[in-house]
């Protein structure tokens, strides 16, 4: 082993020389009568080169471990003449081995413990092995480490009835298929089991003789099961009493977990279902298990068991269905660690225990509630938890300002509040984060400078998108970040202005509008919109883009309301957005736009009078309102209808655009409804209650319509080319019974298509002033 291994191992070391005695040699120990070697101890000396064949003539053997090394090349076939009968261990795990395993290991008769893990070993578990009756101990993996042996194929059947001594067996990482032979429940003295990331699949076998069994590790595979069959599987475990780990993550377990999970052994320190497909409940009875790790499609209210938690660290239920409230008993869990609720159905506010927290749980490291509903302000007693390192609480309706003073989580990792309602500015002590890799503010409502400081000086590490009113004095952070760049020099106002102002501006405008609808004329006011509609070039010929003019008074107000109101609308009567882009142009200005769907026939305005205008645009229109009217949740109200944003299609359809002034209506009675004290929508159509404050309703829209309706202009000579042919045979289709055949030609017929033609015009108005009545009741 000395010269093959050609490493200067033995060189520098004294007790090495070939001329001294060998038993003196490091790692060896030999026998006290005739110095014959008995054990070979060389685990982690950085040795490498390939096993000398020699190590066979070493006939006294005990125990050869030579873990940890470099060796590589294929297993020697003389290990089989080492003495059988005194052989007892042989350990060579973490080194390079190739090859087959050799059979050859089977006439090691007295072998009791064979760890061969991390090394490179290919093919199938030699059926041979079955002959080592005395084999306590199997390892060719490594529990929680990558495992390098590509081990395949399946278990013999036979291990149960062959090995009936053994205690371990650990098989993990490697490409093992098939079902799990029952040798499992017929080798009574198993203690640890660890078939972990394979392929095994089909069920899990039943586990009745294990009495001595503490740790079952099966996750990683493609086992399945059903209601029925998790009921058998737990029950099986009921005399496993010595039973600590149990682990089936990550397989396809099915069906509902049984109320016999409460009859597990009571010394359970790890539970994990995770990543699986189970439904139901949580059972009753878990309060005992000090771990609990569960991803699946549980449901129910989490129920109030924490108090008994009081000695594990993990608990994991995110990526379920659970609903309720957290319970404010898992403050009493002292050694927690790793907190992750994240991604269920979780509302209500965040309990008032994190002052309780502070004192207690001096080990939180991670907490995970993002993808809730939870609401309410992010508690101030949170700043205390110094040893927190992730904070994930996005996803939920958090409002109020975020906790001043977070940054006094000096360990803080990970901190991400995007996606919630917060407002105020962001916190100063946020510069002091030293350790921070991820800041995520974004989709808020907050307000005010960004820090200039800490984290604030990486562009890479925070993200403060979708909160309009934040702004830098960093030309960067303005370009990279969707924030506005800060005034220089704009002086504060008094703060009785704030109260002045705005009762003279309203009292100002609510005289001008008393005037503007006393002075309306008959004749339809232009009103001049702040988009323009393009055929995009260098994309399909059927986009186009809303470029919005951000000179005009509240227009980045008016695309933040057109994206909303659009975001979760679907109907083959509104205009189709594609995209949006917020961000700035080659001269650094603040750039928004839409691309939706190209419209080639423009919009109703320029089709009122035209003779091919058709009716069936007014039915769409109606069909587009009626959509967002009755089946939105909550409904939208336009507050803006009129020609300009009816869009017409190629064969033209009508497509209802521009939801810039736009209002969601609460249904709910304790919620306030916006005022339209700010005259919302265009002259001319807008409906009269606005005018004097009246809240957005649809009947706002309703009486917009009805003015659309009645801006169909036509004369006597142009009645058939306002109502086509088609639209005067359903017309007269749906007003005439059956049993009647009224077809007449020539002048006769002639006038009877005028005489419908005229009904069907006398129809339309009358549904139009049924639209425009004075009372909204009414319409």
């Amino acid at each position: 082993m000395w010269t093959q291994t050609e490493m200067p191992f033995f060189l520098s070391n004294p007790k090495w020389p070939s001329d001294s005695n060998h038993c003196t040699w490091y790692g060896v120990t030999c026998s006290k009568v005739g110095s014959r070697v008995h054990s070979l101890t060389l685990p982690g000396p950085a040795l490498y080169g390939k096993l000398p064949p020699q190590l066979s003539n070493l006939t006294y053997l005990h125990t050869l471990d030579l873990s940890n090394n470099y060796f590589h090349g294929q297993n020697p076939q003389e290990f089989s003449h080492l003495n059988p009968e005194l052989i007892f261990d042989v350990l060579i795990i973490y080194n390079d081995l190739r090859g087959k395993l050799p059979p050859s290991f089977s006439n090691l008769l007295s072998l009791k413990n064979l760890a061969l893990a991390r090394n490179g070993f290919v093919g199938e578990i030699p059926a041979q092995l079955g002959n080592l009756h005395y084999l306590s101990y199997l390892q060719l993996s490594e529990l929680f480490q990558l495992n390098l042996n590509n081990r395949s194929g399946y278990l013999p059947q036979n291990f149960g009835h062959v090995l009936p001594n053994l205690k371990n067996i650990s098989l993990a990482s490697n490409r093992f298929e098939g079902l799990i032979p029952n040798f499992i429940s017929n080798a009574s003295h198993l203690q640890y089991i660890d078939l972990a990331h394979n392929n095994f699949h089909g069920p899990i076998p039943m586990i009745n003789n294990l009495k001595n069994l503490t740790h079952l590790i099966l996750g990683n595979n493609f086992f399945s099961s059903t209601t029925s069959f998790n009921f058998q599987f737990f029950d099986s475990l009921r005399n496993s009493t010595k039973l600590q780990i149990l682990m089936v993550n990550d397989n396809h377990l099915a069906g509902e977990l049984p109320s016999s999970v409460a009859n597990l052994s009571g010394n359970i320190q790890q539970f994990c279902v995770a990543n699986n497909l189970l439904t139901g409940t949580l059972p009753q009875g878990m309060e005992k298990f000090k771990n609990l790790i569960s991803f699946n499609r549980l449901s129910g209210e989490i129920p109030d068991i924490f108090g008994n938690f009081t000695n594990f660290y993990i608990l994991a239920m995110g990526y379920n269905q659970f609903s309720g409230r957290i319970h404010t008993t898992i403050g009493q869990s002292k050694r927690l660690t790793d907190l992750d609720l994240g991604m269920n159905r979780l509302a209500g506010t965040i309990p008032r225990f994190f002052g309780f927290l502070v004192k207690i749980m001096t080990q939180l490291e991670t907490m995970v509630l993002s993808g809730n509903q939870l609401s309410g302000n992010i508690p101030k007693e949170i700043e205390g938890l110094s040893s927190f390192k992730w904070l994930l609480m996005a996803g939920n309706k958090f409002n109020g300002s975020i906790p001043t003073n977070l940054g006094n989580l000096a360990s803080l990792e990970t901190l991400d509040l995007s996606s919630n309602n917060l407002t105020g500015p962001i916190p100063q002590s946020l510069e002091k984060l030293q350790y921070i890799q991820t800041l995520n503010l974004s989709f808020n409502h907050l307000e005010g400078k960004v820090p200039m400081k800490g984290v604030f000086m990486n562009l890479t590490k925070f993200h403060l998108r979708g909160n309009n009113q934040l702004c830098s004095l960093n030309k960067e952070i303005v370009q990279n970040l969707g924030v506005l760049l800060c005034l220089v020099g704009k002086k504060k106002r008094n703060s009785l202005l704030h109260i002045i102002l705005p009762v003279v501006g309203a009292t100002a405008l609510f005289i001008s509008m008393l005037v503007v609808f006393c002075t309306i004329k008959k004749k339809r006011k232009e009103t001049k919109i702040s988009v323009s509609l393009t055929p995009l070039r260098g994309l399909p010929q059927n986009i186009s883009y809303a470029v919005l003019d951000l000179q005009q008074s509240k227009a980045s107000q008016s695309f933040s309301s057109e994206c909303q109101a659009l975001k979760n609308v679907r109907h083959r009567n509104l205009v189709k957005v594609i995209t949006s882009c917020s961000s700035l142009d080659y001269k650094g200005e603040e750039f928004k736009a839409l691309v939706m769907q190209l419209m080639p026939n423009g919009n109703l305005d320029v089709s009122l009078y035209p003779e091919d205008v058709e009716l069936n645009i007014f039915i769409d229109v109606a069909s587009a309102m009626d959509y967002l009217h009755h089946d939105c949740n909550p409904p939208v109200v336009h507050c803006d209808m009129k020609p300009v944003n009816v869009l017409l299609d190629e064969n033209m359809v009508a497509h209802v655009a521009y939801f810039g002034l736009a209002r969601f209506l609460s249904q709910s009675t304790s919620e306030m409804q916006s005022s339209t004290l700010g005259l919302k929508g265009s002259i001319g159509y807008i409906a009269p209650e606005y005018g004097l404050g009246g809240k957005a309703s649809t009947h706002g829209d309703v009486y917009s319509f009805g003015i659309l309706l009645l801006e169909i202009r036509v004369d006597e000579n142009e009645v058939l080319k306002v109502a086509d042919r088609r639209l005067i045979d359903n017309y007269q289709y749906s007003t005439q019974s059956s049993g009647i055949d009224d077809h007449s030609s020539g002048i006769g017929s002639n006038t009877h298509s005028i005489r419908k033609a005229e009904e069907c015009i006398a129809g339309v108005i009358r549904v139009g002033l049924c639209c425009t009545a004075h009372q909204p009741k009414d319409r």
